[in-house]
């Protein structure tokens, strides 16, 4: 008879899960930070809002990565530590930095294009709205996994 309690046996499968969700969102950000870095130091970071884009891809994967740490300990350990809450408040940062790339730095960019035409504007306006919308599919399953795991471990406590 298998005695292990269902968070032990899938402990593994949610590891490699949010895992895998988190590496996707890195790699999808990563793009994003070098961009910053490489237009910061070619203009400087006091023009447009490359330091913002830098600073932004930092925290939104310090955040994501313990956005998803919450959901594995608690997969884990089931009981709650101090950390767990600020770090679960901060999974919004990550959340708001795809709407500004997607909606601002994307979307809302091409409104420019019909005033001033480049095609740099152009590639940079598709550019950003499509790492908007890839990076947000890892952070919603991220999120709907968290939010799965901290309903199973709040029944199976009461």
């Amino acid at each position: 008879m298998n005695t292990l309690n269902p968070s032990e046996q899938f402990y593994p499968e949610i590891l490699r899960s949010i895992s895998a969700l988190i590496s996707r969102f890195l790699v999808c950000i990563a793009p994003v930070f070098l961009i910053g870095i490489v237009q910061g130091f070619r203009y400087g970071f006091h023009s447009a809002d490359y330091l913002f884009l830098v600073i932004g891809s930092l925290i939104s994967g310090v955040a994501t990565f313990f956005f998803g740490l919450v959901g594995i300990v608690e997969a884990y350990d089931r009981t709650r530590r101090l950390w767990m809450f600020p770090a679960a408040c901060a999974g919004i940062l990550p959340f708001l930095f795809v709407v500004y790339l997607a909606f601002v730095r994307g979307l809302w960019s091409f409104v420019g294009l019909f005033s001033h035409f480049t095609l740099d504007s152009l590639f940079a306006s598709i550019f950003f709205t499509l790492i908007g919308f890839l990076a947000i599919r890892p952070l919603d399953k991220i999120a709907e996994l968290c939010s799965r795991i901290g309903k199973l471990t709040k029944n199976t406590n009461t």
